[in-house]
């Protein structure tokens, strides 16, 4: 039904549509491309797009389509490896807040996830791939720990919303134990809401990670991460202007893609906006 419902709206199936091919490349880009991405051929340099290739070349002769292409595998494995951060620590640590009584340790998380909220997103991941160092994979981490807050505001508020309506409290009320009520009764209803929350949790992940390697505390050279190629071909705009064009168009359309389906879940889900 969810399925259904939400092919029926065409800006999100043309989301989905973007987003599934972003999956394709990103499974199967190191397989396409036309040309080794590490290989570098100075005689090249600066290429133009032309029918060897198409999306011209960069400073170091390297084609550009072959590291777009091995690029969206990259992202992809940076953002599901956040989110799986986040969504498991975040969401547990939610329903811990939202399900339990109040008490010291629900107090203590409350406390401690409200000061992590007082940082913007990308400051908060930025601050931490500071502390643990510049790599990918501290990257992944910092990501991932970042979107710890808002998962536990989410989760909390949600699940506390949901265990004071009637149908929990008749679940209650006939003996049924927490965990039952928790894992029949209150997560499936709370799982769309998880949905499209994630959905655009994983636009700003990708964000988050071109801002990371566009300021060199990111993915690190050679690996051909999309805000890295934005950073180094933006160190040579002078020259070659056109270097900036295909790896920001690349994330424009991934994060446009989430975005819309998003948006069209949202809609789907909450009667008001139908």
């Amino acid at each position: 039904m969810l399925i259904k419902g939400f092919l029926k709206r065409k800006i999100s199936l043309v989301g989905l549509l973007i987003f599934l091919f972003f999956i394709f490349c990103g499974v199967f880009g190191s397989y396409l491309t036309p040309y080794d991405p590490y290989k570098t051929k100075f005689s090249n340099r600066y290429e133009l797009p032309n029918n060897k290739n198409l999306f011209g070349t960069d400073w170091a002769g390297r084609d550009v389509l072959s590291r777009v292409l091995v690029g969206a595998g990259i992202t992809l494995k940076i953002s599901i490896l956040a989110l799986c951060i986040g969504s498991v620590i975040g969401g547990i640590l939610g329903i811990i807040v939202g399900f339990m009584k109040n008490g010291l340790l629900k107090m203590l998380i409350i406390q401690f996830n409200d000061i992590l909220l007082t940082f913007p997103f990308l400051v908060l991941a930025i601050l931490i791939t500071a502390l643990l160092g510049s790599s990918l994979n501290n990257a992944i981490i910092a990501i991932g720990i970042s979107r710890i807050p808002r998962y536990v505001r989410i989760f909390s508020v949600v699940v506390n919303s949901e265990k004071n309506k009637n149908y929990v409290i008749s679940a209650i009320s006939i003996g049924a134990s927490n965990m039952r009520i928790l894992f029949y009764h209150i997560l499936p209803n709370i799982l769309p809401i998880f949905l499209v929350n994630t959905v655009l949790f994983f636009a700003l992940t990708i964000i988050a990670e071109a801002t990371l390697s566009f300021i060199g505390i990111g993915a690190q050279p050679p690996l051909p991460s999309w805000g890295l190629m934005i950073r180094q071909a933006s160190e040579n705009m002078l020259v070659y202007p056109f270097g900036v064009i295909p790896p920001s168009i690349a994330i424009l359309l991934v994060v446009l893609s989430a975005n819309l389906m998003s948006d069209g879940l949202r809609e789907f889900m909450d009667p008001k906006l139908r």
